[in-house]
């Protein structure tokens, strides 16, 4: 089923006030916040947590990539998340809402895209993309229900038309693993995909 809501905002902001602008939202938009949590790449990132932080994981549901372990049940914050470590959360936060502070500029984009989320910075939804592009993106996220592998011709085959769009409308890897993402990839698959894309665009 997916996040019954999505929402992002750049940790550009100041990290602190990423997090509680986030948090506020999550406790809005979100159920059971009492059980709420927090995903992160390495748990040693919130060795020092800033005030904001130190609120939200207060209840101890902290999962990383190494280990997600955590109570589900309230939404989810993705801190600075990876795009295989973004899919996690989009599991875990099934049927809740999902909050992602995002590291670097652009990367949670396609996610955005793909499943509108509010730009909490701004009010926004993430904006829609050309129609063709959106039919490429659904048509390679079908297309890999088995993964993506270098070998698998008919799956290379089945997407050479799509992967040329994408490449010739300059999409990077990084949104359309995102837009994948947003669908209900799960972050097994990227793997395969990187290599299939890099190895269609040359670089």
């Amino acid at each position: 089923m997916g996040p019954s809501t999505n929402a992002w905002i750049s940790r550009g902001v100041g990290l602190d006030r990423a997090v509680e602008v986030t948090a506020a939202w999550l406790a809005d938009a979100g159920d059971n916040y009492g059980q709420r949590a927090l995903v992160v790449p390495q748990k040693g990132d919130l060795h020092d947590p800033t005030p904001a932080i130190a609120r939200f994981i207060a209840n101890g549901n902290v999962g990383s990539s190494r280990s997600l372990s955590v109570q589900t049940g309230g939404p989810i914050l993705a801190f600075v998340p990876t795009v295989e470590l973004l899919a996690d959360a989009v599991r875990l936060a099934d049927g809740n809402a999902l909050g992602v502070v995002e590291h670097a500029a652009g990367e949670v984009a396609g996610w955005a895209a793909a499943v509108g989320a509010i730009d909490l910075a701004t009010g926004a939804a993430g904006p829609e993309v050309d129609p063709a592009l959106r039919e490429a993106f659904e048509s390679i996220h079908d297309a890999g229900y088995n993964g993506y592998s270098l070998s698998d011709s008919f799956l290379r085959r089945r997407i050479d038309e799509d992967l040329e769009l994408l490449v010739q409308a300059d999409v990077s890897f990084e949104f359309l693993a995102g837009y994948i993402v947003g669908l209900g990839a799960g972050g097994h698959r990227l793997d395969g995909l990187r290599q299939v894309y890099t190895k269609h665009t040359g670089r």
